[in-house]
């Protein structure tokens, strides 16, 4: 497989997660990502066999023309992909390669591994070298670290830019930074060097995952920042269903799709893989 983590002078990929519509199947996401500008998916591995299986996922961008363009790792151990999160992480890397993912997000914190920060910071960059796929590591929400027990006495576990700064490449979470009370675009400009994917949504009073444009973050502002940079990452709209209408009817959680890629397309001011911004998938 060709080394995909050099992606310099390219323009960024715009892609929906697939914990957007957690609550439908991964095939019905698919097909209602149809005709949207979306360039495609970040598949989030969990419990269901049908998001860590590579010949269903491949047999799902055969048929929608749809691809996996990253991967975010679980947030625990599962136990058919690894005896621990070490062994899910890399069996999470090779589904990754499998499907042609350039990319895998990872969550520095795993239920049940608290030994997780520790391994990342001695095992990630052989990982890295051992893989075309690029490793990035997530800033999390502050109440995460709060939940878990594990916040440093600083208080700046994961949630802060400081925190994030030994890590090599970053995936950049508007509404975990927007929870913390961090203020995003001073997080861009300071961790702009190892910022390699994005993780777009909205906040408003600590609830995550809103639609963009419907909470407080600037995220049109952030998202014209980031397409007037050298960024050459993935910006991945990762939205709660109930921000997609999920659970009405498939027309209305189509548009809300379509409107979703339309605020990126029209903020960041790039063109779709294509070429072209009016470019869809599967369309």
């Amino acid at each position: 497989m060709a080394d995909t983590r050099d992606t310099t002078g390219q323009a960024p990929l715009v892609t929906l997660s697939t914990g957007s519509l957690y609550t439908y199947g991964l095939a019905r996401t698919f097909e209602l990502m149809q005709g949207s500008d979306f360039d495609g998916v970040e598949i989030i591995i969990d419990n269901r066999w049908d998001t860590r299986q590579a010949t269903y996922i491949n047999g799902l961008t055969a048929q929608w023309g749809i691809p996996v363009c990253s991967i975010h790792a679980p947030f625990q151990t599962i136990s058919e992909m690894g005896a621990d999160y070490p062994g899910t992480l890399k069996a999470t890397i090779a589904l990754a390669e499998a499907v042609g993912a350039r990319t895998v997000v990872i969550h520095p914190i795993s239920r049940g591994s608290p030994d997780l920060p520790a391994w990342l910071g001695q095992n990630l960059a052989d990982l890295q070298a051992q893989t075309p796929v690029l490793l990035t590591v997530e800033n999390l929400p502050r109440k995460v670290g709060k939940r878990l027990g594990i916040l440093q006495k600083d208080e700046h576990t994961y949630w802060h830019p400081d925190a994030m700064r030994p890590f090599a490449a970053l995936t950049m979470d508007t509404t975990h930074f927007g929870v913390s009370q961090v203020d995003i675009l001073a997080a861009w400009r300071q961790l702009r060097s190892t910022v390699r994917h994005v993780h777009l949504s909205d906040e408003y009073s600590g609830r995550e995952h809103l639609f963009p444009g419907e909470g407080t973050l600037p995220l049109a502002d952030f998202l014209g920042e980031v397409g007037r940079s050298d960024f050459s990452g993935i910006i991945v709209a990762e939205l709660h269903p109930f921000a997609l209408h999920a659970g009405r009817s498939d027309e209305k959680v189509r548009d809300r799709i379509h409107q979703a890629a339309a605020f990126c397309r029209r903020n960041l001011a790039v063109e779709s893989a294509t070429g072209q911004t009016t470019a869809r998938v599967g369309g």
